[in-house]
């Protein structure tokens, strides 16, 4: 059907989550002003979130995580594909690293609430990425797909950073906050990520010391992550009490 009728059916999908969403804000209103007026609009909205080590851990992890699956989706095709893989092929690796999210979502949420050897989980994490970017570097026709799990594998930091949304915090205004904070600037850094690598590619045109960096941003990845669920919530951060 082309190009036209598949982006619009995604149009479609967008109106139908916009208009559910704008009935929720709605029915809504009045509910979030009877939960904690104390802080709604007011403690929580004058706090600087920022000033919460565990707030600008989460962030830089949310956003290089957010950062790696930007990349992944547009050009871990054409690196595939400048490696030796057929276009078919490619196509169907990057369905692996899509489908990651799917058991990611479901067990990550959990695993944060029980907040049990997550530090070692994300280094897990971390690890899959360096090996999968190495891996798409030096041996794109060898074990493709293998490549393609571990970087679906690492995609668990997504649904894990936005359980530690709430999991680090303790009151619905610090929550939101923290995730006004955490989402928006992290998306931010994120988007630079895809930009840079295009003009990378377009001024060297070799996809083996992109992929080494980025093999390398697993590092700082996996570092703030680990601080981030290491720290304490923040609201003890912010020394919000009521």
């Amino acid at each position: 059907m082309g190009w036209r009728a598949a982006i619009g059916v995604w149009a479609a999908i967008s109106l139908v989550a916009f208009a559910l969403w704008l009935y929720l804000y709605l029915r809504d209103a009045s509910l979030r002003k009877k939960e904690h007026p104390q802080l709604v609009g007011g403690h929580a909205g004058r706090q600087k979130i920022w000033k919460s080590k565990t707030a600008v851990a989460l962030m830089f992890f949310f956003g290089l995580q957010s950062m790696q699956a930007y990349i992944q989706f547009g050009w871990a095709p054409v690196a595939y594909r400048a490696g030796g893989l057929d276009a078919t092929s490619a196509g169907i690796m990057i369905s692996i690293i899509a489908l990651g999210g799917i058991p990611g979502g479901l067990v990550m949420p959990w695993l944060v609430s029980r907040g049990r050897g997550l530090q070692s989980l994300i280094t897990v994490f971390g690890a899959l990425l360096a090996i999968g970017y190495l891996g798409i570097a030096f041996l794109p026709t060898t074990l493709p797909w293998l490549w393609a799990l571990c970087l679906s594998v690492a995609g668990f930091c997504f649904p894990t950073a936005l359980a530690l949304i709430i999991d680090k915090t303790r009151h619905a205004s610090i929550t939101a906050a923290l995730s006004g904070f955490v989402q928006p600037v992290g998306y931010l850094l994120a988007a630079v990520g895809p930009f840079l690598v295009g003009i990378t590619f377009g001024a060297i045109g070799n996809w083996e010391p992109i992929l080494i960096v980025l093999a390398l941003t697993a590092v700082p990845m996996s570092a703030a992550g680990i601080v981030a669920v290491r720290g304490g919530t923040v609201d003890e951060q912010l020394k919000v009490t009521k």
